[in-house]
């Protein structure tokens, strides 16, 4: 058995987070479920002395995130059924991937050195749902203007390193 501390944190600050929206989130509940957030039972065949349960949980993650990560690209960037007999179109397919893989990679970087503990436990898809609420519009003065609805977008944005306004200020001055 084997206790993943952060994920038991992610799923306390979650549980906590929807405390009293319905019936199941209540203090009583949290109190019998969190010591059991991200317990894992793992059965190996490799001798317990030279492969603790930490290591064994390690590997298995590792395997783990291979997965997310080819299911992040089908699922959520909607890759679906990319395949193809041209063997110059698989090698750009396989780029393709591996850049996103790697942008994917420095976005949870950042989100996971946040202050901000919103930040910090949202999952990708969250952010990016969050940040597609940012809406920029050209006028007829031709000046891009900008609406954020909530200041945890703006919150957000900061701690991901975005200077919303800065990058507004770009964007008019390249339009002259």
């Amino acid at each position: 058995m084997y206790r993943d501390e952060d994920m038991h944190d992610k799923m306390t600050a979650e549980f906590l987070g929807q405390l009293g929206s319905d019936d199941f989130h209540s203090e009583d509940n949290f109190k019998k479920l969190s010591p059991f957030f991200c317990v894992i039972v793992l059965r190996s065949n490799l001798e317990k002395k030279k492969y603790p349960a930490s290591v064994v949980y390690g590997d298995y993650k590792k395997r783990w995130r291979i997965e997310n990560h080819f299911n992040f690209v089908e699922k959520l960037i909607r890759f679906y059924g990319l395949k193809t007999d041209d063997y110059y179109a698989m090698q750009g397919l396989c780029f393709i991937v591996l850049v996103v893989g790697q942008i994917k990679a420095a976005f949870k970087k950042r989100q996971k050195s946040s202050s901000s503990r919103y930040v910090a436990h949202l999952s990708t898809k969250e952010c990016l749902i969050k940040a597609s609420r940012i809406k920029i519009s050209q006028y007829q003065n031709k000046k891009w203007y900008m609406s954020v609805t909530t200041k945890k977008t703006v919150e957000l944005m900061n701690e991901m390193g975005v200077d919303l306004d800065s990058d507004l200020k770009k964007l008019n001055m390249y339009q002259r």
